[in-house]
């Protein structure tokens, strides 16, 4: 593999860490805290925290569920992914 080569994986790599890093603090610091106080602050009790919890459960398995009925080979192996990065 040649420097460019090198160079490109590396800038992938460390967006994909900071992007990892950014979504995880908002989904899980700073997102329930503002569904607690504001879209649910009529709720009662933790009330907000349950619904928060069974949205988050219902949204992730939806987008399993997306994932697992496509066909196997549109899915894209490593193969492909390796021709689409390099």
């Amino acid at each position: 593999m040649d420097n460019q080569h090198k160079k490109i994986i590396n800038a992938w790599t460390m967006y994909d860490w900071a992007n990892s890093a950014f979504a995880t603090t908002i989904m899980g610091a700073v997102l329930p805290v503002y569904y607690a106080t504001v879209a649910a602050a009529d709720l009662p009790g933790n009330s907000a925290t349950v619904y928060w919890a069974y949205t988050t459960s219902i949204s992730l398995l939806l987008a399993a569920r997306s994932i697992l009925s496509t066909e196997p080979s549109s899915r894209m192996t490593s193969t492909s992914w390796n021709s689409v990065v390099l």
